[in-house]
C-alpha cells in the first residue's frame, strides 16, 4: 500500500496513488526526457560547452543583453554563488562516478538536492547581476521564470514553460516545438525519442498543477471555504508564474529529499538509479552552463576566473569547470 506521502503526490492530478516504485519511475522518466533532449553523451567537455555557447549567442534575446558592471557586494555575492554552484556540481559528479551498487539508491536521492542547488546558485548570478535580491525559493523561481525562460534566453528544453488552470482551461506551453499534447503514460522501459517532448510537457503540467492545488488549499483554509469558484481559481492562478524546468527541479528536490524519500529508496533497480544520477548530472550541468554563459555576457568573464581562485575542488578533476570557463571565454 502506498504511504500517505505518496498518496499526496498523485491526488492532485486525479490519479490513483501508486506504490513507491511508480513514483520513482515517473521522476526517472521526467529527468531522462530532459537529458535526452539535451542530447549529451557523457560528462560535459570543452567542445560541447563551446558549441552551447555558439548556439546561445545566435539567439536574439542573448544578443540584446547589455553589459553591466558588478562591484563591491554584488561582485562578491556572484562569486559566492558560483563557488556554491561548483561545489554542488562536484558532489553530483562524485555521485555519478561512484558505481557501487550499495550506494546507488542513496546517491539518486541526494543528487536531486545537489542538482537543484547547483542550478539555483548558477542562475542566481544572473539575477544578482540584474539587481534582484535573492529572497527565498519561490521568489527566485518567479524571477527565473520571468528573466531567463520567458525571455527565451535558454536553449530547449529549458526555454519551455507551462501556464493555464487545470479543470478550467487547457495547459498552455510556451516555446514547445509541437502541439502541446502530454497525455502519455510513463513507460516501463527506456523512453523512446518521440516520447521525450510529451514527457517534458507532462512534468511541467503536473508541476504547475501541484503548485496550484497548494495555492487553492491555502485560499480555502484562509477563507474557511470548502470549494472555490471558477473565477477564484482563475484569479489565484493568474498570480502564479509559469512553471519551468527550474520549478520541476525544486519539486524533485523536495520530494526525493524528505517528502517521498521512501519512493527513491525503494523504487527501481540499481541500474536505473545509476542512469538517473547520470541524467540528472547532464541536466544540471547543462542548465548551469547556460546560466553562466548568459551571466558572462552580462557581467564579463573575468569574474569567473576570480571565483575559481576561491574554489578548492580537491583531487577530483573537474571537467565541467574547465568546460564552463572555456565557454565563457570563447568568442
Amino acid at each position: 500500500m502506498a504511504s500517505p506521502l505518496v498518496e499526496g503526490l498523485f491526488k492532485n492530478a486525479g490519479e490513483r496513488a501508486p506504490d513507491p516504485p511508480m513514483v520513482y519511475r515517473h521522476h526517472a522518466a521526467y529527468v531522462g526526457a530532459l537529458a535526452g533532449i539535451v542530447g549529451r553523451p557523457g560528462p560535459l567537455t570543452r567542445e560541447m560547452a563551446e558549441t552551447t555557447a555558439r548556439q546561445l549567442r545566435q539567439r536574439p534575446a542573448f544578443q540584446r543583453i547589455q553589459r553591466r558592471k558588478a562591484d563591491g557586494d554584488a561582485r562578491n555575492e556572484v562569486m559566492m554563488c558560483l563557488v556554491s554552484s561548483w561545489q554542488n556540481l562536484w558532489s553530483l559528479a562524485r555521485a555519478g562516478e561512484d558505481r557501487a551498487s550499495d550506494n546507488a539508491r542513496l546517491h539518486s536521492a541526494a543528487a536531486t538536492v545537489n542538482a537543484y542547488y547547483a542550478v539555483y546558485m548558477a542562475s542566481a548570478c544572473w539575477l544578482i547581476g540584474k539587481g534582484f535580491r535573492i529572497d527565498g525559493h519561490l521568489k527566485f523561481l518567479r524571477s527565473i521564470s520571468t528573466e531567463l525562460v520567458r525571455r527565451d534566453l535558454l536553449l530547449p528544453p529549458f526555454n519551455v514553460s507551462c501556464a493555464g488552470v487545470h479543470q478550467i482551461d487547457a495547459d498552455t506551453f510556451t516555446n514547445s516545438p509541437d502541439d502541446g499534447s502530454w497525455d502519455l503514460k510513463v513507460p516501463g522501459t527506456s523512453l523512446r525519442e518521440e516520447h521525450r517532448w510529451p514527457m517534458v510537457r507532462k512534468l511541467l503540467a503536473t508541476t504547475r498543477r501541484a503548485v496550484l492545488e497548494d495555492r487553492f488549499a491555502e485560499h480555502r483554509q484562509r477563507r474557511k471555504k470548502t470549494r472555490l469558484t471558477r473565477q477564484e481559481k482563475i484569479e489565484i492562478a493568474s498570480s502564479v508564474h509559469s512553471s519551468t524546468a527550474f520549478d520541476y527541479l525544486f519539486r524533485l528536490r523536495v520530494r526525493s529529499n524528505y517528502k517521498d524519500i521512501r519512493a527513491f529508496l525503494m523504487g527501481g533497480d540499481v541500474g536505473s538509479h545509476l542512469d538517473f544520477v547520470d541524467d540528472l548530472r547532464c541536466v544540471a550541468e547543462s542548465l548551469c552552463l547556460q546560466s553562466t554563459i548568459v551571466c558572462a555576457q552580462l557581467l564579463g568573464s573575468d569574474i569567473f576566473d576570480e571565483a575559481l581562485g576561491q574554489f578548492h575542488p580537491g583531487a577530483l578533476k573537474l571537467d565541467f569547470i574547465d568546460a564552463q570557463l572555456s565557454a565563457v571565454h570563447s568568442s
